[in-house]
């Protein structure tokens, strides 16, 4: 919005100042662009130290398009998810300070503003990562990592007994099409435990609040989002589940 409202103030001063004022908005612009590039990176070094995704704010598109002009060898994959202007950004980046000048993955979720201010998201791993060069785990859900719906039915109350019992409830959960199943009976560490000894890849969000994985159940690939109903009571805390069907599986027994 400041830069929008220093735009019309420079063209209105344009004629009178001889055309320095659009100078001074270009300027000024520019860096605006560069602090928020090196926000954007700093998000993604953070992202990759703690594998959670990072949130920016105030920042523009044009700032996104700079890490991958400065840093990438070719432009970024962009994905468009509906009609809000809500875009992906994707690719593969190296910078001399990060990852130990090594090639890394990022992706940029940018959300269009929203009241006073826009949203990035940032997600990056270090290397070629397939779970961040993509928009599969984020189509149905909208960069929401966490769905909720208030009048979500509950597949089955029953605590799962067995991790066989988890595959299935999966399974469900994603065919159903719900954005959310709140499972009163299981518990966080539960699935902790599940995600740790099937999962192809995790991420976990902070202070027990939730995590986000991908699984492989019969010849198919799910991503699965996970939300601690009470975050305080830590692995004692219920869960949410919304499951989706994302591909065939990385590995097919």
């Amino acid at each position: 919005m400041f830069l929008l409202v220093f735009l019309v103030i420079s063209v209105a001063l344009a004629i009178p100042t001889f055309g320095v004022s659009l100078l001074i908005f270009f300027f000024v612009k520019n860096w605006f662009d560069n602090k928020a590039m090196s926000s954007l990176l700093g998000a993604a070094v953070i992202a990759m130290r703690e594998e959670v995704s990072q949130e920016r704010h105030h920042i523009n598109r044009a700032a996104i398009r700079k890490v991958f002009s400065r840093f990438a060898d070719g432009p970024p994959e962009i994905r468009s998810l509906g009609r809000g202007g809500v875009t992906l950004y994707w690719g593969l980046v190296r910078h001399p300070m990060i990852n130990n000048s090594q090639v890394f993955s990022v992706r940029f979720g940018y959300i269009p503003r929203q009241g006073t201010t826009n949203t990035v998201f940032v997600k990056a791993a270090p290397g070629v990562n397939r779970e961040v060069l993509s928009a599969d785990d984020l189509i149905a859900h909208s960069l929401n990592p966490v769905a909720s719906s208030s009048s979500s039915e509950f597949i089955d109350r029953s605590k799962p007994k067995t991790d066989a019992d988890i595959r299935t409830l999966i399974e469900k959960i994603a065919n159903s099409g719900r954005t959310d199943c709140k499972l009163p009976n299981l518990q966080y560490g539960r699935v902790g435990d599940f995600v740790d000894e099937y999962s192809n890849g995790t991420e976990y969000f902070p202070n027990y609040s939730g995590m986000r994985f991908w699984i492989d159940i019969g010849e198919s690939e799910y991503a699965v989002y996970v939300e601690n109903s009470d975050p305080t009571k830590e692995d004692a805390g219920s869960v949410s589940i919304s499951a989706k069907l994302v591909g065939a599986a990385q590995q097919i027994a």
